[in-house]
């Protein structure tokens, strides 16, 4: 459990250190806020993930990601 807590925390500094690098590549958003929900962060997940699907809003995968944060938030 640990290691785990450890790779999503190596992970969300990752996704978010790629974020500042490239703020328009919206992959590193998708996967930062993939990340976060996956971390329990709904809330930074949906402002991940929104920011995601601004910058490519034909992205499938990041309409369901954010459904998924929202409904999470409740």
């Amino acid at each position: 459990m640990a290691r785990a807590a450890r790779q999503v925390g190596f992970a969300l500094a990752a996704f978010g250190a790629a974020t500042a690098a490239m703020p328009g590549n919206w992959k590193a958003w998708q996967e930062l806020g993939q990340t976060a929900l996956e971390a329990g962060q709904p809330a930074a997940a949906r402002d991940a993930l929104a920011r995601a699907v601004a910058l490519k809003p034909d992205a499938v995968v990041g309409w369901h990601a954010l459904g998924n944060a929202q409904r999470a938030l409740g």
